[in-house]
């Protein structure tokens, strides 16, 4: 595991991993579009689904819960109900019952929808080698989806690649009109390569408090401290 505790905590934080929506905007039926090799969804059956995560947009997964045990079951185990399943329990850190429903998905109809919710799970066990596999893979099932590129960039990020992540942010951020992770994850990858100029101009643009910019300033130098550290152990290694 190429970055510590800490590092790992900042990065679901900062990533959005933990707690953030099942998708940044549209909604899901949408976003999964070029995911879902499945049975069409009725137009009652894509309501209630709907309903349900706009429960999880707003950060009430176990709503999100009691409403798709109250759904029935024609419904409730259609691959997107099992997807927003896994979404709930993932946000309340049940995470077994997460991993299984994503495998699942990852092996049927949803595979892009499974690795990016996998890679998720391996960020929150602080497994940073099976979150970057799981999310590339996420990535390349589902590359015009803006959360997985702003996810696979952070985990880029993390493991000492600011250049790659910074590919995947400014992509997501074209792609969702500026979802504002993904604009302030572009600024942290500037801070890391040590590109201050440019950070600066771009962290003006963004309007960002004092505050935020001087956390985004600290995490990056935490950032560029654990490159540095694992550079000179790789290399003492060799």
């Amino acid at each position: 595991m190429r970055a510590d505790m800490a590092l790992l905590t900042m990065a679901l934080l900062l990533g959005g991993c933990m707690n953030a929506a099942v998708r940044p905007a549209g909604d899901v039926t949408t976003a999964l579009a070029a995911d879902i090799d499945c049975a069409e969804l009725e137009d009652g059956e894509r309501l209630k689904l709907g309903l349900i995560e706009d429960e999880l947009k707003v950060g009430r997964p176990r709503a999100a819960m009691a409403h798709l045990d109250a759904l029935p079951e024609a419904i409730a185990t259609r691959p997107l109900a099992q997807y927003l399943r896994a979404e709930s329990h993932r946000q309340v850190q049940e995470y077994d019952p997460a991993v299984a429903l994503y495998r699942r998905l990852s092996e049927g109809c949803l595979p892009g929808a499974g690795h990016h919710g996998l890679g998720l799970v391996a960020a929150a066990h602080r497994d940073l080698d099976g979150a970057v596999e799981h999310l590339r893979r996420a990535r390349e099932l589902l590359a015009a989806d803006p959360r997985v590129r702003n996810d696979y960039g952070y985990a880029l990020l993390l493991s000492g690649r600011p250049a790659a992540a910074r590919v995947e942010f400014e992509t997501a951020l074209e792609l969702s009109a500026g979802e504002p992770r993904a604009a302030r994850n572009l600024l942290l990858a500037m801070l890391v390569a040590g590109e201050e100029q440019a950070a600066q101009r771009y962290g003006r643009s963004l309007k960002l408090s004092d505050a935020e910019t001087r956390r985004l300033q600290r995490h990056a130098m935490a950032l560029r401290e654990q490159v540095l550290k694992e550079s000179d152990h790789d290399e003492a290694v060799d």
